[in-house]
Order: structure tokens, then sequence, then C-alpha cells
């Protein structure tokens, strides 16, 4: 399914990447602790260090990104899907 898509899995690879850029170019100026979760009422309730904000996290959703396409390429029955059908999986997660 990758090596069909090159063009959408690199554009959306690298919109997932792009708050690492943002962050590292950013860098001297983020608190050492940023949110990284709001609670339903708005208010943050999740803290961690700026190095998991500006790469961990990223890096976690380009994993889950990459894991979700290569488990449904690999799914027999997703063979007849038709091309925005598969679309949307790049775009979704």
């Amino acid at each position: 399914m990758i090596r069909n898509n090159k063009v959408k899995f690199l554009i959306s690879s690298l919109i997932i990447l792009l708050p690492a850029l943002v962050g590292l170019l950013l860098w001297n100026r983020l608190p050492d602790t940023l949110t990284t979760h709001w609670g339903i009422d708005g208010n943050p309730d999740g803290f961690g260090s700026k190095l998991l904000a500006v790469f961990l996290l990223p890096l976690i959703f380009l994993a889950t990104h990459i894991l979700c396409l290569l488990v449904t390429g690999a799914d027999p029955k997703n063979k007849k899907q038709t091309p925005k059908t598969m679309g949307m999986i790049f775009w979704i997660t």
C-alpha cells in the first residue's frame, strides 16, 4: 500500500512531523515543561518535558500512522477498496 502511494505517504508523514520542526525552530523559546493534554473542561491535566512534547509525540504519531497503513494494506479483504477509501486511511490516521 505504501509502495503504491509514495507521494501521499511522504506528504502525510511530513505533515505529522511538521510540529517537531516548528518545535526545533522555537526550542530556545519553549518552557522546559509543556502541556501535553487538556481535560474535558479545557484545563491542562497532562504535562511533559520539552523533549517529549516536541520530538517523542510526533514520532509516536508517525509510528501509529505507518502501522495503520501497513495493517490496512496487509488485510486481504481490503484489496478491492476504492482509491478514495484508501486515501482516507492516509489522512485520518
